[in-house]
């Protein structure tokens, strides 16, 4: 069977529930690999904050910044925790864009212009999801998926910011015009331009989904398409599912 594609589903020795697999070619085998267990169990502290519901799982979601030493944490988030039947990644995302709507322009976030690699393929520019199981591909609420979510919420930051750089040549003249081009360039290539326009780039995956709601979640497919790596974190499965079927 190719690594491409993700395996058929299998049971597990910790659980009687049915999960797939993550495909082969997804499974983290780095010198990282500590670290990456150790935001894994922060995201798992997160989940254990759910109030537990038999309709849906308990997940926690941390987003990291890997830029600086060590790595920034800059948002968490668990199933339910905010109105509106909120998913763990969900959470994070809104408190996060949530606290920047708070801070002044001149005290966003910065960090170290210089790219470098983890060891793990992953930029120090980029930021990285980590999730105690796999983003859901379908909600049988109707909501927006997680996997769409996470999509969605990169086009929209990205939209943002190239309507605001827009917006600045209009109603000018030429030398102004030129003026504000040069101004736009230095904001580009500033700390503070790029953390607006940074991606998530990768998400760290503690499990993936039981077929308990959905018979088939595809956010592995989804964030491959959308060039998003989607990477398994071996050695918290068994937790990472206990935790999530509490109250089942």
């Amino acid at each position: 069977m190719s690594s491409e594609q993700p395996p058929p589903p299998t049971s597990t020795a910790a659980t009687s529930t049915t999960i797939t697999p993550p495909p082969p070619s997804s499974t983290l085998n780095t010198p990282s690999h500590n670290l990456h267990i150790s935001y894994l169990q922060l995201a798992l502290t997160e989940a254990k904050k759910c109030i537990p519901t038999p309709t849906a799982f308990c997940v926690g979601a941390a987003l990291v910044d890997p830029s600086t030493t060590p790595p920034t944490v800059l948002s968490t988030g668990y199933s339910r925790e905010l109105p509106g039947n909120t998913h763990a990644e969900q959470c994070a995302l809104d408190k996060y864009d949530q606290e920047r709507l708070l801070l002044p322009s001149s005290t966003v976030l910065s960090y170290n212009t210089t790219t470098t690699d983890d060891g793990d393929g992953n930029e120090d520019d980029d930021l990285i999801l980590y999730t105690t199981m796999e983003p859901c591909s379908e909600r049988l609420s109707g909501n927006l998926p997680c996997v769409d979510r996470i999509l969605q919420w990169q086009e929209v930051r990205q939209q943002q910011h190239q309507e605001q750089q827009a917006g600045r040549g209009e109603g000018k003249g030429e030398e102004e015009k030129g003026q504000a081009r040069r101004q736009q360039q230095e904001e580009i290539n500033s700390p503070s331009t790029l953390t607006k326009t940074r991606r998530i780039k990768t998400v760290y995956v503690g499990v993936r989904e039981p077929e308990t709601f959905i018979k088939k979640n595809v956010a592995w497919e989804k964030l491959k398409a959308a060039n998003v790596k989607y990477i398994h974190v071996p050695g918290l499965e068994k937790e990472c599912l206990e935790v999530a079927e509490r109250g089942h």
